[in-house]
């Protein structure tokens, strides 16, 4: 089963090459990305651009991609993940709303590549970003009320934007979660597979 962001892709690469060759060249690509996201990533952090260019071919590259590239391809390209990471350096530096909503985007987005790297990247994230913004910048920032009143907001909103991608994309395990404590819902239509027969999906959310 996979999700409607993996459907999305599946079809667009339906129309280049042949149902056979699908998965090939997802690997192909997702390779491909993996690198650009570590090179946009290790640029960030100020790393010339000659290593960032190798440092990107070491990360794509990794016995991760190798090990997991004949099964559960979207563990061994998580470009998603490197890209999440990327976007809080980003938002570390700078805590604008516009950085800290790519933020909220770029997670939901790792947790529609795979959720195992979704719950990673979320709880990950958080850590990384304190401990960044810490190293960028003075806490002492805090003490002026007025920032410290911008930064709470952005913060919210950029949770909120969260949760509303994550009831789109996840509109059962999240969405209807999320409804059911403010309204009674079947537990059933909640927490009960929804199945297709062949040649149908398998969805699930």
């Amino acid at each position: 089963p996979i999700n409607s962001i993996q459907k999305i892709i599946i079809y667009i690469l339906s129309f280049f090459v042949t149902s056979d060759n699908i998965y090939d060249a997802y690997a192909f690509f997702g390779f491909f990305l993996v690198g650009v996201a570590s090179f946009l990533l290790l640029k960030e952090l100020n790393i010339n651009f000659f290593l960032s260019m190798l440092g990107a071919l070491l990360i794509a590259s990794n016995d991760n991609f190798y090990s997991r590239v004949g099964a559960h391809l979207t563990l061994g390209i998580p470009f998603a993940s490197v890209l999440l990471v990327y976007f809080v350096v980003k938002a570390s530096k700078k805590s604008t709303l516009r950085n800290f909503l790519f933020v909220s985007m770029a997670m939901v987005f790792n947790f529609s590549m795979n959720e195992y790297y979704g719950y990673y990247g979320m709880l990950f994230s958080f850590a990384l970003f304190v401990g960044l913004y810490l190293f960028y910048n003075s806490y002492k920032q805090f003490y002026d009320r007025q920032y410290a009143i911008e930064f709470a907001k952005n913060i919210v909103k950029a949770i909120v934007v969260f949760l509303i991608l994550m009831c789109i994309f996840y509109p059962n395990l999240v969405g209807m979660k999320i409804l059911s404590l403010f309204i009674q819902l079947d537990e059933q239509t909640i927490n009960g597979p929804v199945i297709r027969t062949n040649p149908e999906f398998i969805f699930y959310s």
